[in-house]
């Protein structure tokens, strides 16, 4: 198996493609982050998300997936490859939840364009890349509604890309409220229902 040896490496899809060890690998801006440690790699990644973390995932893939049933639209959770592409760097990512109002942008190894809708469930060893690199990313590549899960607290710091192509501050909703995401304004989502373990 072809691993990735060089942290600086502009590593490119194909090369991504080749890595059959079973690990799950993200490459953002060219760099490849896999969830065992390497001396020469960058590692961030968890081995496995815990219960609560599944549990938040499945929630909202129940919740959101019952709410696109007839509708245009898809749901997928990691792993999911969303390849984006810019003129220099190739970047790979598995988001916790995808959503993309429509199909222009999937195909049958993932989506090779932006999902409209990214949900993030925060963990000790992503927070940093989570709260940081990828934001700045999906706002990059123009994903219109960014959502933070902080799962410890309990709460949900929602990012929506305004017209100068920049997410907003961010508004957090608590435990106890609903939200409804720009994207699907009529869709609700019961936050306590989500935190449900």
């Amino acid at each position: 198996m072809a691993q990735p040896i060089e942290r600086g490496k502009g590593y490119t899809y194909a090369d991504y493609l080749t890595w059959d060890d079973g690990r799950r690998w993200e490459i953002i801006d060219g760099v490849a982050y896999e969830k065992i440690e390497g001396p020469s790699i960058v590692s961030d990644m968890s081995p496995a998300p815990n219960r609560f973390h599944q549990t938040i995932v499945t929630n909202l893939i129940r919740e959101i997936g019952n709410y696109l049933k007839g509708k245009e639209g898809n749901i997928f959770s990691a792993p999911f490859d969303v390849r984006l592409q810019d003129s220099e760097k190739l970047t790979i990512v598995q988001p916790d939840v995808s959503i993309f109002c429509n199909s222009e942008h999937l195909n049958a190894k993932g989506a090779s364009g932006p999902p409209d809708w990214i949900i993030e469930i925060l963990s000790p060893s992503t927070s940093t890349k989570d709260l940081g690199k990828k934001i700045l990313l999906y706002q990059k590549f123009g994903v219109r509604e960014y959502w933070i899960i902080h799962p410890d607290e309990k709460f949900v710091s929602v990012h929506i890309l305004a017209g100068d192509g920049r997410y907003d501050v961010g508004k957090d909703f608590e435990s106890g409220e609903k939200i409804s995401p720009t994207v699907f304004s009529d869709l609700q989502i019961n936050l306590p229902e989500i935190f449900a373990a």
